[in-house]
């Protein structure tokens, strides 16, 4: 399936093109809707391989955002935990071309390529074609941070290094990322670095493996239900101060997307770049 031949041409066009991963296409999805959303001319072309057009093209979107398919040149994504260094690999050799190809097809040039930061060839072809190009990170500014600092690691003799026997050590020198454990650090473990923020920075969750226990420790079941049980109990006064700080940070996220809000104020700032672009 591709839509790119019926564009009307007097829209701001934009193409965005996510790394092939739920998680990635998820965030960049509702990227594309709430820019759909604050644009009534905006027409976004959302780049899939066929296969993953399969997955998700029957799933509910805004009229101005329309699939385009690049040819399945990866490794599907059903199996693609079997060699993962060769599916990486493939997305950035072999995704790049038919791209192109599929920006050639297109009836109106974009003024933007919305590319996920894993994919840089994006911002390559962006360049080339001197059309605009923006990096979407689709994860939480901590772990960005993390990355762009990883050579303190390094620094600090903190990699390459033995989990089993140093995982508990803490790291305090990476900027915006609050004192943590070695282990917890995206690049060793994924996810650990959100868990870190609920239950370290945010306050509003336990962690299910204690600091003091061996990181390749299994929980048991009757840990977890310690855990329910503390969760459950309103009278518990760490519960109930977990309780208060979600409050505070559902009021927080929600001031964030209302209206005047930091989000929508982003938001806003972006399509007016964009919007200026399709002017000139």
């Amino acid at each position: 399936m591709d839509s790119s031949k019926d564009q009307p041409t007097s829209v701001c066009h934009v193409v965005a093109v996510p790394y092939p991963g739920r998680g990635h296409i998820n965030s960049m999805m509702n990227l594309c809707k709430l820019l759909a959303s604050h644009k009534a001319d905006i027409l976004i072309t959302f780049v899939l391989t066929e296969e993953w057009l399969g997955f998700i093209g029957s799933e509910a979107k805004p009229d101005n955002v329309r699939f385009a398919t690049v040819p399945n040149v990866i490794p599907s994504e059903l199996v693609r935990a079997a060699d993962i260094d060769g599916f990486i690999e493939a997305i950035m050799t072999n995704m790049e071309a038919p791209f192109e190809r599929l920006l050639d097809r297109l009836e109106q040039s974009p003024v933007l390529i919305v590319a996920d930061t894993f994919l840089p060839w994006a911002i390559s072809v962006g360049n080339r074609r001197n059309v605009q190009a923006a990096s979407f990170w689709p994860m939480p500014a901590s772990v960005f941070s993390m990355f762009q600092h990883f050579h303190l690691l390094a620094e600090n003799g903190h990699f390459p290094v033995d989990l089993l026997e140093r995982g508990n050590e803490r790291v305090d020198y990476i900027p915006g990322v609050s004192s943590t454990r070695l282990v917890d650090l995206p690049h060793f473990m994924d996810g650990s670095m959100v868990s870190n923020l609920i239950v370290e920075d945010w306050k509003v969750g336990l962690r299910v493996k204690k600091a003091e226990v061996k990181i390749d420790h299994l929980v048991t079941r009757e840990e977890i239900a310690g855990l329910v049980k503390k969760f459950m109990d309103l009278e518990d006064e760490e519960g109930k101060e977990m309780r208060r700080r979600a409050r505070e940070l559902k009021k927080i996220c929600h001031g964030a997307i209302a209206e005047g809000g930091s989000s929508e104020t982003n938001i806003d700032a972006f399509i007016r770049s964009i919007s200026q672009g399709h002017e000139h």
